[in-house]
């Protein structure tokens, strides 16, 4: 299982200009499986991204609580 990003693209509602958000983080097998899931799940307005290599959580300080690496990159 991989972990994709995903986007959210929406007008924004002070200068109704078109703005890219980053969307939740989706658990799959592939990119299209990612995108079914995020259609069959009420979130068809996302657009699955690339695949998340590492995560990295700070606390207030800037200090690394958790820090998860993947054994693999894929370049898309």
């Amino acid at each position: 299982m991989f972990t994709y990003t995903t986007r959210i693209t929406a007008l924004c509602s002070q200068t109704g200009h078109l703005v890219s958000f980053s969307g939740p983080l989706i658990r799959a097998i592939s990119r299209a499986d990612a995108q079914r899931w995020c259609n069959n799940n009420g979130l068809g307005y996302c657009v699955v991204g690339g695949v998340i290599v590492s995560q990295t959580e700070y606390d207030a300080e800037g200090l690394i609580i958790n820090q998860t690496n993947y054994d693999r990159v894929i370049y898309n």
